[in-house]
This record gives structure tokens, sequence and C-alpha cells, in this order.
């Protein structure tokens, strides 16, 4: 066949990829993780002196986030390291009233799984720990996962027998590897069936028990975590469930200042609770961003008027999620859909110039995208989430 005979029009009408390729790094062909999630809670963070916040009536702590910050020794066995964590733990029981801390779970088959690729140091030795176990570099122990996973289930079972010998009054919850959390008060272990979550994340895990702590009553609630994920669910919840206690978000290393969830609920309220679908649609942990659409971009397509009500509502109809999904993303990349114009039309129209002309894999992303937003905006426990790339399961 001549060359000349090839209709580039006719070629480009099939589907080139399984996948969207902006979606996806062209040297790893990793999940395309977004980098640049913290110019999100940066840019919209009402901060506050830590002084200010005064001592909280409930302290709920991201502890794989701890891990990084805690002091690890050069020499030494994990032992060292557990007694380190659990003394800087049980330090927060002091004058407050219920302390939870939230590990991953680190579920087989994980929805974090990209993200987890992407994070990997060059190191992937692993390794059999126990107490009395050399311990080994941080980078070995906290990015091989199997590393991590055995250490945070030692940290676990110390903090639980280390705070039931204390014999305080205080409740203190331990969230670990079981769906179902431990209890400890007044020296007695109490399984917690009630806070039972198949949640995998503790970003998903901390903003559930701080509605809970609300309900209870506690008037202030400090959250010590520096995610933007975390950050954005606390906005949400915060919003949506109409939150009247102080609730603060603390960085895990000093010299950071504070976050007043409730002041910044209050600052932009008019994007408040379009913040979760905007996030999660350009980019989060479990789901793939774009190729040039930052989170700076993300807030000024908002703040332009630009609406997010369909996705994540289980009685939208899928076309309307999609239309709505395709005209915030041309907002995003400075262009314009009409009403109803779908992904296809649009990107026909143009040319493929800036939208990914993998049209209908990038359909089966929104419906990833669509069914993330629905999980993440309802309180659900008991319930657990899995998908693979391009499909739902």
């Amino acid at each position: 066949m001549n060359s000349r005979d090839i209709k580039v029009e006719y070629i480009l009408s099939y589907e080139l990829a399984s996948v969207p390729t902006s979606m996806f790094d062209e040297i790893t062909r990793n999940l395309r993780i977004a980098k640049s999630k913290s110019l999100l809670k940066n840019k919209l963070q009402v901060e506050q002196s830590a002084r200010a916040t005064g001592q909280p009536d409930a302290i709920v702590m991201d502890g794989c986030a701890i891990l990084w910050v805690v002091h690890w020794p050069s020499k030494g066995s994990v032992q060292d390291l557990v007694t380190n964590i659990v003394k800087h733990i049980t330090s927060k029981l002091k004058g407050s009233t219920r302390v939870h801390i939230i590990f991953d779970h680190y579920c087989e088959y994980s929805i974090k799984s990209g993200t987890t690729c992407s994070r990997k140091a060059q190191v992937s030795r692993e390794n059999q720990l126990c107490l009395s176990s050399p311990l080994p570099p941080q980078d070995v122990a906290l990015t091989v996962t199997k590393n991590k996973i055995q250490l945070i289930d030692m940290i676990c079972d110390e903090l639980v027998s280390s705070v039931a010998l204390l014999n305080l009054p205080n409740s203190f919850v331990v969230t670990g590897k079981s769906p179902i959390p431990t209890e400890v008060c007044s020296g007695l272990q109490i399984i917690r069936p009630d806070l039972k979550t198949m949640h995998e994340e503790a970003d998903i895990i901390i903003p559930n028990q701080v509605v809970y702590l609300a309900s209870l009553g506690c008037c202030t609630i400090k959250v010590i975590s520096d995610d933007t994920d975390v950050f954005v669910l606390l906005v949400h919840y915060y919003a949506d469930k109409k939150l009247t206690s102080t609730l603060v978000m603390e960085p895990t290393s000093q010299g950071r200042s504070s976050v007043n969830i409730g002041s910044t609920v209050a600052k932009h309220q008019s994007i408040a609770l379009q913040l979760l679908p905007a996030h999660a649609l350009t980019g989060c942990d479990t789901v793939a961003s774009y190729f040039g659409i930052g989170k700076t971009k993300v807030v000024k397509t908002l703040e332009a008027g630009n609406r997010l009500n369909h996705l994540g509502n289980p009685m939208a109809s899928l076309e309307d999620v999609l239309c709505e999904s395709a005209a915030f993303v041309a907002a995003c990349y400075g262009q314009k859909c009409q009403p109803h114009e779908t992904m296809t039309t649009y990107a026909t129209k143009y040319g493929f110039s800036k939208l990914d002309e993998k049209v209908h894999a990038y359909y089966q992303n929104l419906k990833q995208y669509h069914r993330l937003v629905n999980h993440l905006r309802k309180i659900r426990r008991g319930l657990t989430f899995r998908h693979a790339y391009g499909k739902l399961l």
C-alpha cells in the first residue's frame, strides 16, 4: 500500500491506547500522581497560632505521618524506636479527654498502588522485624510496604499495652490493621465495632472519626496531620455537616502554623463543598492527575464560577456527570464547553489540541472519579472501595 493512500483522519478515529496518556507518566508508565497538592492547602487555609487553640477536648493523629518526624535512632533496636513513638503519642493524653491514633491499613490490591509505586525510594530490601531486631534506616523501614506493616503492628500492640498500664481515665483509640479499632480506658481494653471501617487510608478514616467526636459534643478538636487530602475532607465535612466545634489542623512538625478549618470554611463558603469533587477530579492519592493542571488552576477555575454538582451524586445521570466534568477540565485548560457538549464533540471540535484524544478511555476514568467522590462524600462504615485503572470492579 502506498503511504499516500493512508488517511490519517481514519487512523486517528480509533483508540490508540487503552488509557488516557495524559494521565500516565511516559517514562515510568505509572499513574500520574498529583505532586503539588499542598498548593491547594496553602492557598486556601486560614492560619492561626498554635497557642490560640488551647488544650483540645480531643486529638486525632495521623500515625504514619508521625513516623517520619519522631526521632529515629541511628543505632539501636526496633524497641528503641517504638519506645520513642509511644512516648510521643502518650504525651498527648495529658489534658485531652480523648485521643485517637490512626494508621493506614495497607490492604492487598490497594487503591493506592499507583501512589505507593511513585513514592518508593531506591530501596526494596524486606526485613523480618521484631522488637529486638536492629533498627533499619528510616527509608528502608517506611518506604518498603512489608517493613512498614510490621513496624505499625508492633507500635499498635505496644501503644495498647502501655496505655493500659497507665490506667488513665482518658479514652485512647488505636486504629491499626484491624478494621475494628481498640479503645483503652481506665486500664481496660475495649473493642469498638461502632467505629469499624473497611477504609484502608488514614486520610479518610481521620475525618470520619472527627465527625464522630463532634457528635459526642467535643468543643475543640485538634487533628495532627500535614496531608492535603485530610484538609479537603475536613473542609467538606465541616461545611456539609454544619459542624460548630472548633476544628484545628496542626502540623506534625513544630514551627508551622495551624489551620482553623471553621474559619477556612467561612472564608471560602462559596466553594467549600466544591473542593472535594474538584480535588478528586484533578488528582489525589487514588486517581490520576492531568498534565498541565495544577491545584492553583483548580482553585481559580472554581472561583470563576465553574461547578461540579453532579460528580459524586448517585442520583445524577452519567451523561450529566460526563458533560459537567468535561466542561470543568476544559475550563482548567482555558477552553469552554457548551452545555451538554460531550468530550467527544469537544475533542473533535478543537482537534485534540490539549485534551487527550483517548476519549473513551477518559470516560472510564471519569466514572472512576464519579464513584470516588460519591464514596468520599458519605460517612459510611463497614464498606470498602477498590478499583482498577480504567474500570470499576
